[in-house]
């Protein structure tokens, strides 16, 4: 429970909840994605990240941990790059690759945990007109401006 209750201050339920989830089929992505939850505020490394799963692994197993939500099941997330067309250059949507995550938005952040040339960045406030532009904005990451999505229909809707 103190290994729990520790980790509590740096990471959510849902997402303790998500790495024990995909901890218990893949040790290696599951500790570079508690790596990526707790960096911000505490520099974990993924060895680290894997030996604070291990011990909670076990207050979870002995059944210590009360979490205060239903986790979600973790699955397998494409992840797919619009086209562009821009500065007479042009390119064709495509799958840049794979991850695993409670969400779309936790597959792309263990994504970037784990393909250190992702060029992937975070869609912020400041790329669009208004708050309303950006509050139905149509995907959270990019890569150069091109949005990435969970699907190839989505990301072929711009420019093929």
């Amino acid at each position: 429970m103190k290994n729990t209750e520790a980790l509590k201050k740096f990471a959510t339920d849902e997402e303790i909840m998500e790495c024990l989830i995909l901890f218990q089929e893949r040790k290696l992505e599951a500790s570079k994605l508690l790596a990526v939850y707790m960096f911000p505020k505490w520099q974990v490394t993924t060895l680290e990240a894997l030996g604070i799963l291990q011990n909670i692994n076990e207050e979870w197993s002995s059944g210590k941990i009360i979490m205060e939500k239903k986790p979600a099941e973790a699955r397998n997330f494409e992840i797919w790059v619009q086209g562009f067309i821009a500065t007479g250059e042009s390119g064709k949507a495509h799958k840049i690759g794979e991850a695993y995550g409670v969400s779309f938005d936790d597959a792309v952040k263990s994504f970037i945990s784990q393909t250190p040339d992702h060029g992937i960045e975070e869609n912020q406030r400041n790329r669009y007109m208004s708050d309303e532009d950006y509050k139905n904005r149509k995907s959270n990451w990019n890569i150069w401006a091109c949005n990435l999505f969970d699907n190839e229909t989505d990301a072929r809707a711009f420019f093929g």
